[in-house]
């Protein structure tokens, strides 16, 4: 898809202050093993990343589901323990929209947000009914843009994810190999990179597909099974 989605400074501003206001409530990383604690900067930044990213898919979405229902975007301050059910639906497409900086190359869900039952299925992922798709965007905050490239549905990606070890140094020719060429990743360079500080789940962004077109297929697949 590939397409820059450009945002007013007053959009820009609406992102800082929600950032700002809920930045408090995600200090920590949820793996236990990890006692790294984020600085409220940081904290702020990443919140501020996915608030613009789900703008940016709003926008994209509304402009291209025209007879659907798309929900607004919801900046809403929850008490400790409570959030919003998805970041954004068409229908009843439930949507996990993840956000990155430019040019990262992988979509990374933490290890720890996935509850599985005894049978290794997945029940909730952070707390919550599994989506039914994801949405991979980058956000350049210096040129306040942002886009979207691509998405894949919850079942293909727990198909098709990757477990990436905390410590494994990220950079594009590690990458390529990890999920090319299957290099273990305790045979992958640590001279550049920055390292894994949890154990994540990963899929390369080129394995991913066109959004619209995944929220697409997954709406008919939901409107058979009614039928049926």
């Amino acid at each position: 898809m590939n397409k820059n989605i450009y945002f007013t400074l007053q959009e820009v501003q609406q992102c800082e202050e929600f950032a700002k206001e809920i930045a408090w409530k995600h200090p920590h990383f949820r793996d236990k093993k990890n006692k790294a604690k984020r600085t409220q900067k940081q904290v702020e930044e990443s919140v501020l990343l996915g608030k613009l990213a789900e703008l940016a898919v709003y926008r994209v979405f509304h402009r291209y589901f025209k007879d659907q229902q798309v929900s607004d975007i919801d900046f809403n301050i929850y008490p400790v323990g409570e959030t919003d059910e998805q970041d954004i639906s068409v229908n009843n497409v439930h949507i996990s929209i993840k956000s990155s900086k430019p040019n990262s190359s992988c979509l990374l869900i933490e290890k720890e947000k996935f509850t599985l039952n005894e049978q290794g299925c997945v029940v909730a992922v952070d707390k919550k009914t599994p989506p039914d798709a994801y949405v991979f965007v980058h956000v350049d905050l210096k040129k306040k843009q942002a886009t979207i490239c691509g998405g894949i549905s919850f079942e293909e990606f727990w198909k098709k994810k990757r477990f990436m070890p905390r410590k494994m140094v990220m950079n594009r020719e590690n990458l390529k190999k990890f999920f090319y060429e299957q290099v273990p990743p305790n045979q992958l360079s640590s001279v550049k990179g920055v390292p894994l500080l949890a154990e994540n789940y990963g899929m390369h962004i080129n394995h991913l597909h066109n959004p619209l077109e995944t929220i697409q297929a997954l709406l008919r697949s939901k409107a058979n099974t009614t039928i049926s």
